[in-house]
């Protein structure tokens, strides 16, 4: 069976330069979080991860909100206004992908195989 690789829009720099498009229209956004590996503690990396992304982005704590984890899917929901944190969140080791919560087609497309 061949491997199905992902496509480029949703790489972590596409993403991040549509949130950019987001935030410039002064709307707040929400992206969820999927972390690389398994690790038992997914609130408490979640916490660590958003504290150190805005501690870099040089931000009050208050910029960012961490939303619902999922510990299940190892992913957990992040929102913030601010551009400087995304860019940090999405460097990170841990960050396996992010995808924006809010999705403006959701139905599948059919593919020619």
């Amino acid at each position: 069976m061949s491997e199905v690789n992902a496509s480029d829009q949703w790489s972590k720099s596409a993403v991040v330069s549509r949130l950019k498009d987001k935030l410039r229209q002064g709307h707040p956004v929400s992206v969820q979080v999927f972390l690389n590996q398994d690790c038992g503690d997914v609130s408490g990396l979640a916490q660590t991860m958003v504290d150190d992304s805005l501690a870099q982005a040089g931000m009050a704590p208050q910029s960012a909100s961490l939303g619902r984890i999922f510990r299940l899917a190892n992913s957990f929901s992040v929102s913030s206004d601010n551009l400087p944190f995304f860019e940090s969140l999405s460097r990170r080791p841990e960050v396996k992908s992010l995808i924006e919560s809010e999705q403006s087609d959701i139905f599948p497309k059919p593919v020619a195989r």
